[in-house]
């Protein structure tokens, strides 16, 4: 049988002192007073490939060779040797030619020829469902799968009806096994085989979402094989992405960090690297700890002092300790960042879970990989389930700060900030974070070039499947080195971006970029002492959206730390404090010209989210005695910010 591996790559265990001893592993989760559910960052599950390679050994199998026959064994080989090297089509027609030679001597009945047959029904459903699909929605690959699973099922059939037939005295099974006189011994070859059919079985209900059985597929594997660890990282997966059943999942990715990190370590097929595997149990242990914000964790009475993963996993209800969750978070979260210190989710929610100060924003890969993750469903997931608002709030609010800018009035509001943004278009637009064109569809009408900038580029592909042409230019990178670079530095005329900045804690150096990215405004016509920018038709602006706090958790901060900055949240964005916002514009040139609240712009847990936004100009630069100055034209209050440094939460 060939063994699949597991996905992997390396990585430097980082050691350091922990001062938390009580490891996450030992957490009972007592999950009480649910009432809601916080969406978890997307992060692949943990996956054991069932590809073929090389270098992977088969099962053991019986070879019965006589002169120049052809038996059982020898086509199981031949089909070994062919599924190796990828060859699928002639390892298929090996496979099942040895079925049929060895059914046809009933060696189905036979314990010489049992291993083989056993082997040769698992190799053929491992054949089957290598054969890849780009999409996997074709028939005949999902044909082929079908002939996988039913040939998976048929090794474990073949075990089951031979063994607990034996079991019961089931009189021809034991006729047939009394001749071996290693009876136990071949019971346990064959038990390794058809644990790892059953293992293989479940991986491929899970690629076609079927979830029960999957599900079931797994915990038959372990039932088999309690050293199964990857039987037990995968049901975990099920659990917790598909059926949301946290709990279980917490209990079945603890008991794969406990087989590999026993003593012995004596697990089927430990990974090659360790250190990933544990990087990636821990992160997904700290996910389903911090999925509900209402329930109580507990540890064994005395385990904060005494690290015994055997009394964790024997403790009862009798002998445990209310312990904070966040704490057994913060610790699994911890463990993941130092067995993969390149793991940037485990990195995040670590900063997010203990709001630490040094974070000052989301990193580059985090957010490509949220969002990448994200990308086919990422519309739907936002305007659908989340009911969000923002994208057509921020074109309304622009529109009125249009209107507010260039002092025009009628008696019908609404006519008037529709004549606004008809007579007035902006030659260079870019959409800051575009992900799929919600924000560039409101912006179209009044954009001459339309540039989309986002990190994802799965996203940007959705975006132009789903709005073919609406965007002159989509780059995938970095927004900062977009609007420093010189293609674009010195030439936008208006910056949009909703939804996209709550990724920035520290805003000073977003800020500097706009000011870099805007082009200057007309200086012949500003430079009487005039303080508004009526009239002025060549003025830039940025318009974006942010988040905002709680009215409860702002009401404790005001009192708290008045002059606090931004705050990393519990979905692993920041919220910011609107004066915060207002004087970082100004230190780089940026002048508030509207702001509007924005309650309830979008929902989570069915509670509505607090936002504001903000529209700006880019004031004019001078020269004065060799340094830099800015002229203001707008009638926006000059607002302090005091220059010692502050706690960011």
């Amino acid at each position: 049988m060939l063994v699949g591996q597991l996905k992997k790559r390396g990585h430097d265990l980082r050691r350091r002192p922990f001062l938390l001893l009580v490891l996450s592993l030992f957490i009972l989760a007592l999950l009480l007073e649910l009432q809601g559910k916080l969406k978890p960052i997307p992060s692949a599950a943990i996956h054991v490939a069932a590809t073929p390679s090389s270098s992977s050994s088969r099962l053991p199998t019986s070879t019965t060779t006589s002169g120049t026959t052809i038996s059982g064994s020898d086509l199981l080989e031949a089909g070994d040797m062919a599924l190796s090297e990828g060859i699928l089509e002639q390892a298929i027609e090996y496979y099942e030619q040895g079925i049929a030679l060895v059914v046809r001597n009933n060696g189905d009945t036979h314990s010489t020829m049992l291993e083989t047959l056993l082997s040769l029904y698992t190799n053929l459903a491992t054949a089957y469902s290598s054969i890849s699909d780009e999409d996997g929605s074709s028939k005949n690959y999902l044909n082929y799968q079908r002939k996988a699973i039913e040939n998976y099922e048929n090794a474990v059939q073949l075990y089951r009806r031979t063994f607990v037939d034996l079991e019961d005295g089931n009189s021809n099974s034991k006729q047939a096994l009394d001749n071996n006189n290693n009876i136990m011994e071949r019971k346990e070859v064959c038990t390794q085989i058809v644990a790892q059919a059953s293992f293989f079985l479940g991986m491929v209900h899970q690629d076609l979402h079927q979830v029960t059985p999957a599900v079931n597929a797994y915990r038959y594997a372990h039932e088999l094989d309690p050293l199964h660890w990857s039987s037990w990282a995968n049901l975990g997966s099920i659990l917790h992405d598909e059926l949301n059943n946290h709990r279980e999942a917490l209990q079945a990715y603890n008991q794969a960090y406990l087989l590999l990190t026993s003593p012995n370590n004596d697990v089927t097929d430990p990974p090659e690297d360790l250190n990933h595997v544990l990087s990636q149990l821990q992160y997904r242990i700290g996910l389903c700890i911090t999925h509900d914000p209402n329930k109580t964790c507990a540890v064994p009475k005395g385990l904060r002092q005494v690290a015994n993963s055997r009394e964790a996993a024997s403790a009862t209800t009798e002998n445990i300790e209310v312990v904070d969750c966040n704490e057994m978070a913060t610790h699994a979260f911890a463990l993941a960042v130092q067995y993969d210190p390149d793991h940037e989710n485990a990195k995040h929610m670590l900063a997010t879970i203990t709001a630490d100060a040094s974070m000052k924003r989301a990193s580059n890969q985090y957010v490509q990989n949220l969002f990448d993750d994200y990308a086919v469903n990422f519309e739907h997931s936002l305007v659908d389930e989340l009911h969000y608002t923002g994208f057509e709030r921020l074109r309304r609010g622009f529109d009125r700060a249009l209107m507010k800018v260039f002092h025009t009035t009628t008696a019908d509001a609404s006519t008037t900030i529709s004549r606004t943004a008809s007579a007035k278009s902006f030659a260079k637009v870019l959409d800051a974070g575009c992900g799929t064109g919600l924000v560039g569809e409101q912006f179209r009408n009044i954009s001459d070039i339309l540039i989309g900038v986002d990190l994802s580029s799965a996203i940007l592909r959705e975006a132009e499947k789903a709005r073919p042409n609406l965007y002159n230019q989509l780059l995938a990178g970095d927004l900062i080195d977009v609007l420093e670079g010189e293609e674009h530095r010195n030439s936008i005329d208006l910056i949009v971006a909703a939804d996209s900045y709550i990724y920035f804690g520290d805003l000073d150096p977003l800020f500097a970029a706009m000011y870099k990215g805007l082009k200057e405004p007309n200086r012949t016509s500003n430079e009487s002492n005039k303080t508004s920018s009526k009239n002025n038709n060549d003025a830039v602006f940025v318009a974006f959206t942010l988040e905002n706090v709680s009215k409860d958790a702002e009401a404790t901060l005001s009192e708290s730390k008045p002059d606090w900055r931004w705050q990393l949240t519990a979905s692993g964005r920041f919220a910011h404090r609107k004066e915060y916002v207002i004087a970082t514009g100004q230190r780089h040139g940026l002048t508030l010209v509207h702001y509007e609240t924005l309650d309830n712009f979008r929902y989570e847990q069915g509670q509505g989210v607090r936002g504001h936004l903000f529209v700006m100009t880019k004031t004019v630069a001078t020269t004065t005695n060799n340094q830099s100055t800015a002229k203001t034209y707008s009638n926006s209050k000059n607002e302090a910010i005091n220059s010692a440094r502050t706690n960011e939460l």
